[in-house]
C-alpha cells in the first residue's frame, strides 16, 4: 500500500494496473465529491421541506466567509512559492482543490443546518438518560464533576473556552489548507472526503439514530434532573463573574442563544442541538490524525487539542463522556 504522506509527490491514480491521466483522475475525483455534497444539500431539502429561497439566503451568509478563507490560503500558497519554487508541482490541480473545498465549507454547514435545526428536532431526545446513566456508571459521578474539580477558577475555564472557540475556525481552513499543501493526490482527496463524509455520516446519521440534547440541556428539553440543575447553576455563576470581569465566555454565552432559537424554530445561519456524537471531538480527532502524519510534534499538539475539545465538551455540558468516544471510533472508521 502507498505511503499516504504529505510529503511524498503526486502518485498516479489507477484503474487497475492502467494509469489514467492526473488532470482526468483529479476532474473525477472531485465531481465524485461535489455530485456527493449537492446529493447531501438535496436530500436534506427534501426531507425538511426548506423553501430554496431561505437556502440560498442561508449560503449567502457563509459566501463571504468561505470567499475570505479561499483568498487567505490562495494568498498563504502563492506566497509560499517565492521562497519555495519546487512547491509549484501539481499547481493546477491544487487550485482545482482549493475551489471544490471553498464549495464544500460554504455549503455543507447550511446543508447540515437544514438537518440539525428542522429535521432532527423531530426524533426526539430519546437517548439522553442512557448516556447520562453511562456516565455516572463508570465515575460513579457525573463526569462534569470531574472536570470542575480539575478546571477550578475562572481563567482555567476560559482556557477551555478559548481552545473549544478555536475549533470552528480551525475546522473550516482544515480542508482549505489541505487542498494546496498535500504533494500527495490521493491523501488529499482522503481528508476532503473525510471532513465530509463526518458530517453526513457522524453528524447526520447517527445523530438520528441516537438523538440527545446533552447535559446542559437537560432539564429544559429532557426532564428534570438534580445533578444537571447543579451543573446548570455552576455554569450560570461562572457566566456572570465572567461577564463581570469584562470576558465573556462564548460557550455560556451561546448556550441560552441555541436554546432559543430551538424553541423559536425556522432555519438559519446557525441552530440546532445535538449531543451525540460529538462533531467537536469527531473533527479534532481528524485534525489528530493528520498531525500525526505530518511528524510526532504535530501529532502531540493535535492530539492535546483533541484532549481539551472532549474536556471542554464535558465541562461546558454540551456532550455526555460517551459523546466524544464514539465520535472518534466513527472517524477512524471513516478514514
Amino acid at each position: 500500500m502507498a505511503d499516504l504522506t504529505f510529503t511524498s509527490t503526486t502518485q498516479d491514480w489507477r484503474r487497475g494496473s492502467r494509469p489514467i491521466g492526473l488532470a482526468f483522475a483529479h476532474r473525477r475525483a472531485a465531481g465524485v465529491l461535489l455530485l456527493a455534497l449537492f446529493g447531501y444539500g438535496a436530500a436534506m431539502m427534501l426531507a425538511s421541506g426548506v423553501p430554496l429561497a431561505q437556502l440560498v439566503k442561508v449560503v449567502g451568509t457563509y459566501l463571504p466567509l468561505a470567499a475570505g478563507a479561499y483568498a487567505i490560503v490562495a494568498l498563504s500558497y502563492v506566497l509560499s512559492l517565492l521562497v519555495s519554487p519546487g512547491n509549484r508541482t501539481d499547481l493546477d490541480s491544487r487550485f482545482v482543490w482549493l475551489t471544490v473545498a471553498a464549495l464544500m465549507v460554504c455549503l455543507t454547514y447550511p446543508f447540515f443546518g437544514m438537518f440539525k435545526q428542522i429535521i432532527l428536532p423531530t426524533r426526539g431526545f430519546v437517548w439522553d438518560m442512557a448516556f447520562a446513566d453511562t456516565g455516572r456508571a463508570l465515575f460513579g459521578v457525573s463526569p462534569w464533576r470531574i472536570t470542575h474539580g480539575w478546571f477550578r477558577t475562572l481563567d482555567q475555564t476560559r482556557f477551555l473556552d478559548t481552545m473549544y472557540s478555536l475549533w470552528l475556525p480551525i475546522m473550516f481552513f482544515v480542508p482549505l489548507v489541505a487542498a494546496v499543501v498535500c504533494t500527495n493526490a490521493i491523501l488529499r482527496f482522503r481528508i476532503l472526503s473525510s471532513w465530509f463524509l463526518a458530517w453526513v455520516l457522524i453528524g447526520s446519521l447517527a445523530a438520528w439514530m441516537f438523538p440527545s440534547a446533552g447535559p446542559c440541556y437537560f432539564n429544559a428539553l429532557v426532564g428534570p434532573d438534580a445533578d444537571y440543575a447543579v451543573l446548570e447553576h455552576r455554569l450560570t455563576l461562572l457566566r456572570k463573574a465572567a461577564e463581570a470581569g469584562g470576558y465573556p465566555i462564548a460557550a455560556l454565552e451561546f448556550q441560552p442563544i441555541l436554546l432559543n432559537s430551538f424553541r423559536v424554530g425556522g432555519f438559519g445561519f446557525t441552530g440546532g442541538i445535538s449531543a451525540m456524537p460529538s462533531m467537536h471531538v469527531a473533527l479534532a480527532f481528524l485534525l489528530a490524525i493528520l498531525g500525526w502524519k505530518r511528524n510526532w510534534a504535530w501529532g502531540l499538539l493535535a492530539s492535546a487539542y483533541l484532549l481539551l475539545i472532549w474536556i471542554g465538551s464535558i465541562h461546558f455540558g454540551w456532550h455526555y463522556f460517551v459523546d466524544g468516544p464514539a465520535a472518534a471510533v466513527l472517524m477512524m472508521a471513516i478514514w
